[in-house]
């Protein structure tokens, strides 16, 4: 149950060439109990884990917004 997931491939550009594999990106589809589980190992471990500084959008207290303008300038 925990780490299985269906992988569902979405089109990334809709107007390319759809018989393309280079035009898919795959999305794990997994269960809400394990969504929950991994978001309370992240919380508490989240100490240990060391993401780099180009990785704004995987930390907390930073929203979409913020790196669009940090985008901008």
């Amino acid at each position: 149950m925990f780490g299985n997931g269906v992988i569902v491939p979405i089109v990334k550009n809709k107007n390319g060439d759809i018989t393309s594999l280079d035009n898919y990106r795959g999305i794990t589809v997994s269960t809400c109990l394990s969504k929950l589980f991994e978001t309370c190992i992240l919380y508490t471990n989240e100490d240990y884990f060391h993401l780099s500084p180009l990785q704004l959008g995987f930390k907390q207290k930073w929203v979409v917004v913020m790196l669009l303008f940090l985008l901008d300038q």
